[in-house]
């Protein structure tokens, strides 16, 4: 017996004989085992070629294609293919157009015509054996390929040379919204939508390279605009174009991240900027406003002494000077604004005022709203919050700002409504209302999406209100929006209650209380005031403005000042400006705790606003009160007299 030799390995092939004439199976079966093939059985009807698939399954059969009974060859070999993978060769002594068109459609992998050879039934199977291998190889494949694809995170499209789609991965069917059986067949460009990079994925093509390209999307779910990054490969095989694969990356939040961190740069060098033009500012600023309140106030004294004609030319330098001082005061809140402005990259987070935030908002939008709506308020208590006031007051500004621009041409038609309160669950709650045009509920739903806008190209990058959220939800809080379409819109921002109490370096001067009434009466006539500043010009009128109520002693330097310590500690207030050449407010700080502990507590900052992230840490840490300049008469004096009468609430009442 000469064993045939089957390509792939394959030894001892199982052949099923579906034939019923009998005469000719038996010398098929007994020409193939002669050979070297295992005959699993005969069978002359499909029920009998079922019977013997399931006791025995063959590696191929040889199938007649005219069978007794109601079903033909043909359906034997379909659900062969089908049900069993096994690969089906006819014999037959058919040869017409349409028996052979049949065959072909059923997959078959080889026919003989009889009369046939058994040599040729032979080299029909071992084709049909080789070719069924390479088919189960080519299937493998295809399964690795697709379940690797399947896998992996970012969206794959394939297409072929016509680029109509023939494969979608699992991402690409969630990124896209179409199911693979949806998608094949259709042209790419319907699937993606028509752009510069359908283009890029023709020329890709056409040119044999692969290449990469940006464009945009829209999620299908929402509404939402994406930004996909995506690269193309052709795929190649001889010298001719099959088709090309595509992968999408959605960049969306890579790009909002990119958005951030250059708003963040941007605001960072901002900050750097106007914290050093404010302390030049406020410098001049701080002798102007308060040399014009000593000369107002001294001409006021003079014209009390002066006859009707003379007081009245007096009065009317008065009010011109009191002019200045208001246009001076002026500059200076405008600074103020400023200053924090520049300082929105702050990261640290405090417990802060929420309706401070509210009111620094409405003060840097107040003119604004002022041509757009008329503004109402109900500012009503809320406990402090952990957050960080300029991000907090960032949010409140556009949220203003996004109010405004929802507004509709008529002015005494509009209105937008600012609240604070606190909820049920004691969480404060800060609401921005407005009666403009509203939204649909499918805008509403995408609005805090990064990118998404409903403005013009150029008027917005869709990032602000996603920007809101992030900030909100690092505070720990969430904000929602309640929108009809003509019927306006409600941001609401619920913030939890901080568990810490509001450092003593957040305290505004306006917020100061009056000393107690106790507060001077233990102490002597006069008392001492130490003041370091290296601007001769804010140690005279320091001087001038305390002259008669404090003993004033004043230092260029902080070494000017350990001079004058050396001699003599028992200062009841030190006055040290936080900024200077040389050696800061914070270094003169530093030897204070070492080698004067008990003045320690008597020791206040002034500062032009050049506040860095390294001065803001020290003022929590160190946590002695600050005061901005420029200051007037009344400011200054407050000031000390809060300290001085702390001082003396201290010494009554050791802890």
């Amino acid at each position: 017996m000469n064993a045939v030799a089957i390509p792939g390995g394959l030894r001892d092939p199982r052949v099923l004989i579906v034939e019923d004439e009998r005469v000719v199976a038996t010398h098929v079966e007994r020409s193939l085992q002669d050979a070297g093939y295992v005959v699993t059985g005969i069978a002359s009807t499909a029920a009998d070629a079922a019977a013997l698939v399931h006791a025995a399954l063959p590696d191929v059969a040889l199938v007649d294609i005219r069978l007794r009974g109601k079903c033909e060859g043909f359906e034997v070999a379909e659900r062969l293919r089908a049900e069993h993978d096994v690969p089906v060769v006819y014999m037959t002594a058919h040869t017409d157009d349409e028996t052979l068109q049949r065959a072909a459609r059923t997959g078959a992998y080889g026919y003989v015509v009889k009369p046939f050879t058994i040599g040729e039934v032979k080299s029909a199977l071992q084709v049909a054996l080789h070719k069924h291998r390479l088919d189960q190889q080519l299937a493998d494949r295809e399964r690795w390929f697709s379940t690797t694809l399947g896998a992996i995170a970012d969206a794959v499209v394939a297409c072929d040379a016509e680029e109509h789609v023939t494969f979608l991965n699992a991402a690409a069917q969630r990124l896209l919204g179409q199911e693979q059986e949806q998608a094949r067949g259709r042209q790419l460009g319907e699937l993606l939508g028509r752009g510069t990079h359908v283009v890029e994925v023709a020329q890709s093509m056409s040119s044999r390279s692969p290449s990469t390209f940006f464009f945009e999307a829209t999620r299908p779910s929402s509404g939402a605009s994406l930004l996909l990054e995506g690269s193309v490969a052709p795929i190649v095989h001889r010298e001719r174009v099959l088709g090309a694969v595509l992968v999408l990356h959605d960049v969306t939040e890579q790009r909002r991240r990119d958005e951030q961190l250059a708003l963040t740069d941007r605001l960072s060098s901002l900050g750097t900027l106007v914290a050093s033009v404010a302390h030049e500012i406020n410098n001049p600023l701080s002798y102007t406003i308060g040399n014009l309140g000593l000369a107002v106030a001294e001409l006021e004294r003079l014209a009390v002494e002066l006859p009707a004609g003379p007081r009245d030319a007096l009065d009317r330098v008065v009010r011109s000077l009191r002019d200045a001082e208001d246009g001076a005061g002026r500059v200076a809140n405008t600074v103020k604004e400023l200053r924090a402005f520049g300082r929105m990259e702050e990261r640290v987070q405090r417990a802060v005022d929420p309706r401070a935030c509210v009111d620094w908002a409405l003060r840097l939008t107040g003119n604004q709203l002022l041509h757009h709506a008329r503004l109402l308020t109900s500012l009503r208590d809320v406990p402090p919050v952990k957050a960080n006031e300029l991000k907090l007051s960032q949010v409140v500004v556009n949220l203003l700002t996004n109010a405004v621009q929802a507004l509709g041409a008529e002015r005494e038609l509009n209105e937008v409504k600012v609240s604070t309160w606190t909820d049920e669950t004691g969480s404060a709650i800060i609401e921005v209302e407005d009666n403009g045009q509203g939204m649909p509920e499918e805008t509403r739903l995408s609005i805090f999406e990064p990118f998404f806008t409903t403005k013009p190209v150029g008027l917005g990058t869709g990032l602000g209100l996603s920007i809101c959220r992030s900030i909100v939800q690092g505070f720990g809080g969430d904000i929602t929006v309640e929108s009809a379409v003509g019927h306006g819109s409600r941001f609401r921002v619920r913030l939890p209650p901080s568990q810490e109490d509001m450092p003593a370096s957040m305290l505004r001067l306006s917020s100061v209380p009056p000393p107690p009434a106790r507060g001077l009466s233990v102490l002597r006539d006069a008392p001492s005031i130490l003041l370091i500043d290296d601007e001769p010009m804010i140690r005279t009128l320091v001087s001038r403005l305390l002259s008669g109520r404090y003993r004033v002693t004043t230092a260029d330097s902080v070494r000017a000042a350990l001079a004058v310590l050396n001699q003599r500690a028992d200062f009841d207030a030190v006055l040290c400006d936080l900024m200077m050449p040389g050696e800061s407010g914070m270094d003169f700080f530093g030897v204070v705790r070492r080698l004067y502990p008990s003045l320690m507590t008597r020791v206040a900052f002034i500062t032009g606003g050049a506040v860095t992230p390294d001065t803001s840490k020290f003022l929590e840490t160190a946590a002695r009160p600050v005061l901005g300049k420029p200051f007037d008469a009344q400011a200054l004096a407050q000031f000390i007299d809060r300290m001085i009468a702390d001082a003396v609430i201290r010494a009554a009442c050791p802890a």
